[in-house]
């Protein structure tokens, strides 16, 4: 297999791995999309609480977005509360997940153990992904440098 085949090989499943990502991408999004508006439909029937129903009133008349809710932008009564509850609520949940690492209890591990598990395991197959294509172009680089001399 000469340097232009492999090449055409490896860009080949380099497209097929990108589509392959775009549609996990697409359906992700759609997932997304779906829990986004049956969240808003409780909000707006009141179900999550009054400053829910202001914010996605709000939402709905363009006046506001989820992102300017929960990264500050908007700084109406009822997105601070709405901000305020969440950074509790995720406050709280870290130190039940730190409590149960602590307590070892032989359970399943802590979401938060499983994500420092899995961010470990993620780096290193990313580093390992890296150490292939790093050997893969030197052994194109060599066939180059042997075909061309």
């Amino acid at each position: 297999m000469d340097v232009n085949e492999m090449l055409r090989e490896a860009l080949e499943r380099l497209a097929e791995a990108e589509a392959e990502l775009d549609a996990e991408i697409e359906a992700e999004r759609a997932q997304n999309d779906e829990a986004r508006e049956q969240l808003a439909a409780r909000a707006r029937k009141g179900e999550l609480g009054a400053d829910w129903q202001r914010v996605q009133q709000r939402i709905d008349l363009g006046e506001t977005s989820l992102e300017a809710v929960f990264t500050g932008g908007d700084d109406s009564q009822a997105a601070r509360a709405l901000r305020d509850r969440s950074q509790q609520q995720m406050q709280d949940l870290a130190d039940e997940w730190r409590e149960a690492d602590e307590q070892g209890d032989g359970e399943e591990p802590s979401p938060a153990a499983v994500v420092s598990h899995a961010s470990a395991e993620s780096a290193a197959a990313h580093d390992a992904a890296a150490a292939r294509i790093a050997e893969a172009l030197r052994s194109i680089r060599r066939t180059a440098h042997d075909d061309n001399a």
